[in-house]
């Protein structure tokens, strides 16, 4: 009896690590509260960064089922735009759903900006179907008064909303994109510990997803000498080159960022 309970436990849990691919997802997303300061040098933005595993198999099924989430978070930047800083101003954490159910109100004025948020149905009612949100609206049913050092006190009303000027999320991601994926918390040995070796393996042979190989490029890589680069550089042409027709193509053109990443780390 005893050895069932034992097999029925490990085939559980292989069950369990079968429903999620082993391919590692990376992406931030910017609100559309996006906003200019009053002098337009910086951008305050909401951003949701994640990191996850797809469901697969019946896990999958029918509209791509859950996934597994190996990290979430929901922070306020302010984007300088003339030196590319980047700056947290206030965490959220793991906000529930996703941001678009979610008001984001971020107001600038001089150096200082105001910004609250809520659930697009109102708190009450989501409290009523999920009791968590008490904690959460405890912590975050504010209006933050947050300087662009990121010193955060609260304030009994938003700043003018006339000085709001919507910033474009087409315009707002070329600059966020090319920021190095740990600027927004995405650490790759806290998401999926592995040694290095491991690491640049993935890496030349062009395994998991782009956006694990650039966290490897920029993570790993970017620490070693010259010669190791080019060498990582040639495996991964190789391994591109190793594949046929289309396959090629479409590989190319997934990893152009991360080749000319690798090649500005030789200064080519």
């Amino acid at each position: 009896m005893k050895g069932l309970l034992i097999f029925f436990l490990i085939t559980a849990a292989v069950t369990a690590n079968s429903c999620y691919s082993d391919e590692i997802n990376m992406k931030t997303d910017a609100h559309f509260s996006a906003t200019y300061s009053t002098d337009s040098t910086h951008v305050y933005f909401v951003a949701q960064t994640r990191a996850w595993q797809a469901a697969k198999g019946l896990s999958a099924m029918p509209d791509g089922g859950k996934p597994k989430e190996l990290f979430k978070d929901v922070s306020l930047y302010s984007y300088d735009i003339q030196t590319g800083n980047l700056i947290r101003l206030l965490e959220m954490g793991q906000l529930p759903y996703s941001p678009v159910r979610w008001k984001f109100m971020i107001i600038p004025q001089g150096n200082e900006i105001s910004f609250s948020l809520e659930p697009l149905s109102g708190w009450e009612k989501e409290i009523e179907y999920n009791p968590e949100m008490v904690t959460i609206r405890n912590n975050l049913d504010h209006v933050f008064l947050i300087s662009d050092k990121g010193e955060v006190t609260t304030g009994a009303s938003h700043f003018p909303a006339e000085n709001i000027r919507k910033t474009e999320l087409s315009a707002l991601h070329r600059h966020i994109n090319d920021l190095p994926l740990s600027s927004f918390g995405l650490i790759l040995e806290k998401i999926c510990p592995a040694g290095e070796k491991r690491y640049i393996s993935d890496l030349v042979s062009l395994s998991n997803t782009s956006s694990y190989r650039r966290a490897v490029i920029e993570q790993v890589v970017a620490g070693k000498d010259k010669n190791t680069i080019r060498s990582i550089l040639e495996k991964m042409n190789g391994s591109i080159e190793e594949l046929s027709g289309a396959s090629r193509e479409e590989m190319k053109i997934k990893e152009k960022k991360n080749l000319e990443l690798l090649k500005g780390m030789l200064g080519e």
